[in-house]
């Protein structure tokens, strides 16, 4: 492990989102290998913020909110937030808290603003910049020229105050690729890096969403389940369930095999070891929607995502294939944003058009009493527990966007043991591997996702479909656990420490270029008086 640093973080808004995931689990990873963290934020409202940030888990300070709102009217949020940034950075600075952390190393993400002032201020302290995808992309509804020039000096401030990084980060080689070709030369000779995002794989034995008392009571349960199963080889098992003699390949197929091949032994099993977890049956065992083959698509209700591919593949499946099956479209909503609502009544009318029968429910209640000829179930703003249940219960996750930036909802459907169907573009390509993990598809051919449904639906391949959700899980441990993820950046932070800082054109040099500028004209224009090439009245 490298040298104990002290690691100050900045996060505009510590909210719940991609960005925050990401930086919590940075966070909490690089502390757990022995480094002092501490994160700074303008805004962390405990009712909406992950539980680290708010259990003492991580030392997190909110400063810069007492001066600026948010917003002016629900506008002008880059403005705002920008100067919150500095408000924050410069109330630190001048009550000595910034100093008093004896900072190794600063990490920023979203946004780049500050970076100059922390080279001015902090000239021996190296700075690690995480790039999720450059704003000026990520704007929309530029159309007006207005909003095109009102957004000038912000994109050039991000292109501009990111050079001044030490290090530049990314989430994917999609993302490496588009950062590379928005700014040229970012990153220097070293480039840029890429430092995949993660999810969480602790307390995992096979099933999505356990506390630490179920994760105890289920490896006791695995150990009296190793009564039921004969090795007969290094890799083949032999189910011994009653009169059962099914052979696996590998002792987690034989375990899902259990799971849904011989639920009500299992559940006699789980009774007769009275554990705490099993003194009431949990809801997850019971089969959803009587036992549906569930085609399942998280995203959220956004026009970019695509979600209405995920329902054209589903329309092609014969009618007698969609009785036994139910698409379930789950993902965030918010009744607030315009572009959800009209996505989600977009989607539905879609459905409609197509024949199906479709279906909106808000809660697991009422999700859960959902009639089954419903053939389209859309689910707003999933609850953790209910996600949790999609997941353990699916037979296909279909991830519908196009160049997604990097997609943490594949990752999530293969550590929960689900084979993905993926559009083949942007970062799925680094996280489903195709025919191994999954299947990557063009989107722009439905009948290719269609026969995925076919293949998913046949008896004789669910073998198969449980070796893919084997693979898919061990790849997620291997390679996008929290524990990658801490080393990864703590590489890059002991490499980038240990490097010279990288040159750029300092904040002090532009100041002083200000400040000097008007004595210099006074000089040019006094040398072209004495010169006689200056016009009567100008000096």
């Amino acid at each position: 492990m490298s040298q104990r640093k002290s690691i100050v973080f900045f996060h505009p808004d510590l909210g719940i989102g991609g960005a925050e995931r990401l930086v919590i689990d940075a966070a909490v990873g690089l502390q757990e290998l022995g480094h002092k963290i501490t994160i700074f934020t303008s805004h962390c409202d405990p009712s909406h913020c992950f539980e680290e940030a708010k259990d003492g888990t991580l030392d997190v300070r909110v400063r810069g909110n007492s001066i600026f709102p948010a917003t002016l009217f629900g506008r002008f949020k880059i403005l705002f937030t920008i100067l919150r940034h500095f408000q924050l950075l410069l109330w630190i600075t001048i009550s000595g808290e910034l100093r008093n952390l004896n900072p190794t190393a600063f990490f920023l993400d979203q946004l780049s603003a500050g970076i100059p002032f922390l080279r001015w201020r902090w000239p021996n302290t190296h700075i690690l910049f995480y790039c999720h995808f450059p704003d000026l992309l990520l704007v929309q509804q530029r159309q007006s020229w207005l909003k095109r020039l009102w957004r000038i000096p912000f994109d050039s401030l991000e292109g501009w105050s990111m050079r001044g990084a030490d290090r530049v980060v990314v989430n994917s080689e999609f993302t490496k690729g588009v950062v590379e070709l928005t700014w040229k030369g970012l990153g220097g000779e070293r480039g840029v890096g890429v430092v995949y995002p993660c999810v969480s794989t602790k307390g995992q034995s096979g099933k999505k969403g356990m506390s630490g008392q179920e994760d105890q009571d289920e490896k006791a349960l695995d150990a009296k389940l190793e009564k039921y199963v004969t090795r007969e080889d290094k890799e083949t098992y032999r189910c011994r369930v009653s009169d059962c003699t099914k052979i696996l390949e590998g002792q987690a197929l034989w375990r899902k095999h259990v799971d849904k091949g011989h639920i009500e032994w299992l559940k006699g099993i789980k009774q007769d070891l009275d554990l705490p977890s099993y003194k009431e049956e949990r809801v997850e065992e019971k089969p959803l929607w009587g036992g549906k083959k569930i085609f399942l698509s998280i995203n959220r209700f956004e026009k970019k995502k695509n979600v209405g591919l995920a329902i054209k593949a589903f329309a092609g499946l014969s009618e007698p294939e969609r009785y036994g099956s139910r698409l379930v479209l789950a993902g965030g909503y918010d009744s607030r944003e315009h572009e959800n609502v009209s996505c989600h009544s977009e989607l539905v009318a879609l459905a409609e058009k197509l024949g199906l029968q479709a279906a909106t429910a808000k809660n697991i209640v009422s999700a859960l009493s959902i009639p089954s000829e419903v053939d389209v179930l859309f689910l707003l703003s999933v609850p953790g527990q209910l996600k949790s249940m999609l997941l353990n219960a699916a037979s296909i996750l279909l991830y519908t966007p196009s160049n997604e930036h990097f997609g943490i909802v594949p990752l999530e459907a293969m550590l929960a043991g689900v084979p993905v169907l993926a559009a083949n573009s942007g970062g799925p390509l680094e996280t489903v591997v195709d025919d191994l993990t999954g299947w990557l598809r063009s989107p722009e051919k439905v009948d290719q996702w269609t026969a995925i449904l076919h293949y998913v639906l046949r008896a004789s391949s669910q073998s198969q479909l449980e070796r893919m959700g084997t693979a898919g899980r061990a790849r997620v441990v291997a390679e996008f656990s929290e524990t990658k993820l801490a080393h990864r950046l703590d590489d890059e932070l002991e490499n980038m420490v240990k490097a010279p800082r990288v040159k750029v054109t300092e904040l002090q040099d532009i100041l002083l270029f200000v400040g000097i500028s008007p004595v210099i004209l006074l000089v040019v224009l006094t040398l072209l008086k004495n010169l006689g090439l200056l016009p009567q009245g100008i000096l």
